[in-house]
């Protein structure tokens, strides 16, 4: 007996990526003596991965989860045989003009997607990778990912130590009292429940789940263009997904992480500070900030 089972590659765009793992390879996907184009090979794996997921769900029955690495130029074709998907490396390569497939929104919307259409349990997290250090790119998945309502892994991108190490950053668990973020497990979820949905830090009325539902066109790439933030009850998460340094308001005041000071030395966007009102946001950077 098994619990359920997580598949690899579960994309509808493999075409291409053969295509660039093995250059010049004469592919004949369905073995009827033709090379075919990145296009049929795409339609051919996807056809073939769904007609395999379905039939897991099928045999795994409703306690079962069933699971992909499905964040890379997937879409939503699986959506009704799989818990959830994982977004492997999620800010990795972000092409702002790839609506398509690697643009922060084109994830995102992916994401809100299997959020809201999975079938119960739903289990879909964003996965970023990069150095141990690289504290921008955590937060940039981390705060991403609070957007909805998934989960979050980070990995150290080194060839010989990823999905070798389990790393742990302040964010992830906070004595919400004293602001120090700890390693005891009790502090997790310190943030609290979301207050509603998160919205454009400039026009309140605007909310990421409206301008991702539905999405017709390409132009709804618009989505990468603004600040989003998200409130709970003990905290507040933002998220500046564009490709310049946004100076905030935050309408009233709050409070930074105390981070640890462990190997990494001490996060310098975790410094403790109390009364701030406003704060610059990096390009594809997120921030956790506490109420006070």
């Amino acid at each position: 007996m098994v619990d359920g089972i997580f598949y690899d590659w579960a994309s509808t765009r493999i075409g291409q990526h053969l295509k660039w793992t093995a250059p010049g390879a004469m592919i004949d996907v369905d073995a009827d003596g033709v090379v075919d184009d990145a296009a049929t090979i795409d339609e051919l794996w996807g056809d073939g991965f769904l007609r395999m997921a379905t039939a897991t769900r099928e045999l795994s029955g409703a306690t079962g989860l069933v699971m992909g690495n499905a964040g890379w130029n997937t879409g939503t074709k699986f959506k009704q045989a799989l818990n959830g998907v994982m977004f492997e490396c999620f800010g990795e390569s972000d092409e702002v003009d790839d609506w398509g497939g690697n643009s922060w929104v084109a994830r995102i919307y992916t994401y809100r997607q299997y959020m809201q259409t999975l079938p119960e349990p739903r289990l879909t997290f964003l996965q970023g990778c990069s150095t141990q250090a690289d504290f921008q790119e955590m937060r940039y998945g981390l705060c991403s990912a609070l957007m909805f309502d998934g989960y979050f892994a980070f990995t150290d991108k080194d060839e010989y130590a990823s999905y070798h190490s389990t790393l742990w950053y302040d964010e992830y668990a906070v004595d919400i009292t004293t602001g120090q973020a700890t390693t005891n497990l009790d502090h997790k979820g310190y943030l609290g429940r979301p207050l509603g949905a998160a919205y454009n830090v400039l026009d309140p009325s605007e909310t990421l789940l409206s301008i991702l539902a539905p999405v017709t066109a390409p132009d709804e790439a618009v989505a990468q263009t603004k600040v989003w933030r998200r409130d709970f009850e003990h905290g507040i998460v933002l998220i500046n997904p564009t490709t310049a340094n946004m100076d905030l308001d935050l309408g009233g005041s709050f409070r930074a992480i105390a981070g640890i000071d462990h190997a990494l030395g001490v996060d310098p966007a975790n410094d403790g500070r109390t009364g701030i009102t406003t704060v610059t946001l990096d390009q594809r950077g997120g921030i956790i900030l506490l109420r006070p």
